[in-house]
């Protein structure tokens, strides 16, 4: 009987202890991802237009060209069609800091040489010109992935070289990062907006 009595404390105790390592894990299961697909009233050619004059109104500003953000904005986005960008207006993916309106999401991190879903926290915008406003004034202030993001984009570099610089520097886990984005420049005739 003793042997019994004592077996029940541990198995409780084991008990507790898978519960709380398997607690935050189930907590994350029900979030959505940030790159769900939603349903969107625009299409592909649409979605540029909207974005277009933005990018163009605000990257004088900056100096970059708005080819390259639009691009951004597309290839991040999924052209306005996922959830972070279509409920949550962050169209670059950017993650919030301590006070900043958020959402917490699943996402697609690279970490130890394989993609894993994790949940994160992006910042919320109002509307997709706070976004574009946003993500241009952490780029100056070198606030996004790295200092010399900026630096890049305001070269006089081509488009092509301006992309292919940004992989080797930031996005390096994709290796087509820099095709993706010429491909969306190129088909869609983005290099008209930089005038």
């Amino acid at each position: 009987m003793r042997k019994r009595l004592s077996l029940i404390p541990l198995l409780g105790l084991a008990f507790l202890v898978v519960l709380l390592l398997f607690i935050p894990l189930l907590r994350h299961l029900g979030l959505p991802s940030a790159n769900q697909k939603q349903a969107v009233s625009y299409d592909k050619k649409t979605f540029i237009k909207m974005v277009a004059p933005l990018a163009q109104e605000t990257t004088k500003y900056y100096g970059i060209r708005p080819s390259l953000i639009i691009a951004q904005a597309s290839l991040s986005s999924n052209y306005g069609q996922t959830l972070l960008a279509s409920k949550y207006h962050n169209l670059f993916g950017v993650k919030a800091e301590a006070g900043d309106q958020s959402v917490t999401l699943n996402n697609q991190v690279y970490i130890m040489g394989k993609w894993q879903s994790q949940a994160q926290k992006f910042k919320r915008y109002s509307s997709w010109e706070k976004s574009v406003y946003d993500y241009l004034d952490q780029l100056k202030n070198g606030q996004t992935l790295d200092k010399e993001m900026y630096t890049i984009l305001v070269s006089k570099e081509g488009y092509k070289r301006t992309a292919q610089r940004l992989q080797e520097l930031a996005f390096e886990k994709d290796s087509q990062y820099a095709n993706k984005l010429v491909k969306i420049i190129e088909e869609n005739n983005l290099t008209g907006y930089d005038e």
